[in-house]
């Protein structure tokens, strides 16, 4: 990566940050919810890139991606219903 494109991506980044600190308990949880159901969509994806950089098995990774849906609370949350609930495209 470019220091240019590393810079970008820092300068990005640090937006990010304020506007996430700043989002409503409820935006924040909409967020994590999408993340959750989008990476539980892709988990068959996932695991076998994870599993080849790191050697920790298939089920211990498929626990690690089952986690932030617990954490969040949306376990059974489809990537549909979790798109609903936030869609940066409409966001303020």
């Amino acid at each position: 990566m470019s220091h240019s494109t590393s810079s970008a991506v820092g300068e990005a980044a640090a937006a990010a940050r304020a506007a996430v600190a700043s989002a409503p308990h409820h935006d924040r949880a909409a967020w994590l919810g999408v993340v959750a159901a989008v990476l539980d969509e892709h988990a068959e994806e996932l695991v076998p890139l994870a599993e080849a950089e790191t050697h920790l098995g298939d089920t211990r990774l498929n626990g690690e991606l089952a986690r932030p849906a617990r954490s969040c609370g949306c376990s059974q949350t489809s990537s549909a219903m979790a798109s609903a609930a936030y869609d940066p495209r409409t966001a303020e």
